[in-house]
């Protein structure tokens, strides 16, 4: 238990980092909602197989993961490792994630069904707020 005690402190410290850099940049409901978020978890903590819904579920080996912002920029080797794990022109769609970020130019969307969109959240709040926040945290 002391354990998940010293690891909810670390993730609390990230969070202040992260808070610091970001500086206000995001749009002020998206601040609030990650304030809140950060507040609950300092309230609550990780859960314990003490918690009946988590009962079945250890989280302990997350929580000990030492999480930390990751960078942006994937550079040439992303790309060929992107190419690597490639399904090929066979695939209808193809999503490709670098350190947690979508990227639009290692993806292939161009087969994607009428009506799907497919980008960052980050692009997202910047281009339609309306269009995230009313669905943000809604359900978790």
């Amino acid at each position: 238990m002391t354990e998940l005690m010293e690891e909810k402190s670390t993730h609390l410290s990230n969070y202040a980092r992260f808070e610091s850099e970001a500086n206000g940049t995001g749009p002020a409901w998206l601040d609030r909602l990650r304030k809140a978020g950060i507040d609950r978890f300092d309230l609550v903590g990780f859960p314990t197989t003490r918690h009946e819904e988590w009962r079945q579920t250890n989280v302990a080996p997350i929580a000990r993961t030492p999480f930390r912002l990751a960078d942006h920029d994937g550079g040439p080797a992303a790309r060929d490792t992107a190419e690597q794990f490639s399904f090929g022109a066979d695939a209808a769609a193809e999503l490709v994630f670098l350190n947690g970020r979508f990227s639009l130019e290692l993806s292939r969307i161009d087969r994607l069904p009428r009506g799907v969109r497919v980008g960052s959240l980050v692009d997202a709040i910047e281009a339609d707020t309306s269009g995230v926040e009313p669905h943000l945290a809604r359900h978790a």
